[in-house]
């Protein structure tokens, strides 16, 4: 559990870098004169940041679907808890 925290504590400071970086970047870019380079960086740490983003969805979407599955054991709200039954013996 602390494992997948510091991993998403590391994408989240990794993203925000890079959206810092990407600001920069679409100045240049939008330039008309703008070099290949730059282009090129832009474009990539546009799809780093999506790859980022979407690794986090993944991650909610599983965290959504184990919170359902558990949800679907449980009894319905408003229904009474089954009653246990005694068991009787047969030696009377």
């Amino acid at each position: 559990m602390n494992r997948e925290r510091d991993a998403k504590i590391r994408r989240f400071k990794e993203r925000k870098s890079l959206e810092t970086r990407l600001k920069q970047l679409r100045v240049a870019v939008e330039n008309p004169n703008c070099d290949e380079d730059a282009m090129r960086e832009f474009y990539l740490n546009t799809i780093q940041r999506f790859v980022l983003t979407s690794i986090d969805e993944l991650e909610s979407m599983k965290q959504e679907t184990d919170i359902l599955k558990h949800m679907a054991k449980m009894p319905p709200r408003g229904a009474e808890p089954p009653i246990p039954q005694k068991s009787r013996s047969l030696n009377h």
